[in-house]
């Protein structure tokens, strides 16, 4: 189904964008904890 690729790649797009808030989130709540 080659018309359903864009769309997985979009997916996958957002999820590396998701990880990648959580995880500036995560760190960004780390460094308030050690301070």
């Amino acid at each position: 189904m080659p018309h359903m690729f864009p769309f997985m790649n979009a997916l996958i797009y957002i999820c590396i964008l998701v990880n990648i808030f959580l995880m500036s989130m995560y760190m960004s709540n780390f460094t308030l904890i050690l301070k």
